[in-house]
């Protein structure tokens, strides 16, 4: 079956990636992009067709998503917010929104969304097995790296100018800083910051109660930090039945 979708986001550099995302997505077929938020409830209010899903950003000049959702629910099936403002996240459910994508996402993500408001799988998209894994040069060598598979790693710790790579059979100490951690992270979808001396394993998360999150296959416990806990909870939010 294919779903067709619409894009209503000011933001060009951002509905280039994701028409990029739909165009690899066989799935699904983009009908048109509004980059005027404005216009695209003039137009959209004024035809009489309707689409399967509308990706909807919140944060735009004039008029909201959140003030637009309302006047677009009876013209789509699916209604899924885009935004890099987690705090949007609250309001987007209260409004009954299918899903909801926190900017930046990869194409997985995109396709998780879909499986979920459609109940239709799509094909996967192959990734680079590059992105598998990375090397850790051991401190005080020359020549000496660890190799550590991203889909074995729990959490990766601060501690002071090192980090702690815990995995289910040991816990690394490396000398390096967790920004350095960051920029090798930025662009994966699978782990997310939740304090500023934590990074997690979403694969790894076992149980969320209150502002504790705990890590299967391990003994790390750790506190969600005030300033990750909108993202981390709209993230939980998005993946909730």
């Amino acid at each position: 079956m294919i779903y067709t979708c619409i894009i209503i986001d000011d933001k060009r550099h951002f509905t280039t990636l994701l028409e990029e995302y739909i165009a690899e997505l066989p799935e699904l077929e983009l009908i048109k992009t509004f980059h005027d938020p404005t216009r695209a409830i003039a137009e959209l209010t004024a035809e009489h067709f309707i689409a399967d899903i509308i990706f909807l950003d919140i944060h735009m000049p004039h008029i909201s998503g959140i003030e637009l959702a309302p006047h677009l629910k009876k013209k789509c099936k699916f209604l899924v917010f885009i935004t890099a403002h987690a705090q949007y996240a609250v309001n987007a459910f209260d409004l009954e929104a299918d899903d909801f994508l926190y900017k930046p996402f990869k194409i997985e993500r995109l396709q998780q969304s879909i499986k979920k408001i459609t109940g239709h799988t799509t094909p996967a998209v192959q990734e680079n097995t590059d992105n598998d894994f990375f090397f850790i040069k051991i401190s005080g060598t020359q020549s000496k790296y660890l190799k550590f598979l991203y889909s074995e790693v729990i959490a990766f710790e601060s501690d002071k100018n090192y980090i702690r790579i815990y995995t289910p059979n040991d816990c690394y100490r490396i000398y390096l800083g967790i920004n350095e951690v960051e920029k090798k992270l930025a662009g994966r979808n699978d782990f997310i910051k939740v304090h500023r001396s934590f990074i997690i394993s979403k694969a790894y998360i076992e149980l969320v109660e209150n502002n504790m999150v705990v890590m299967k296959n391990s003994n790390v416990q750790v506190v969600i930090g005030k300033q990750y806990k909108a993202s981390f909870f709209a993230y939980l939010e998005s993946h909730k039945f």
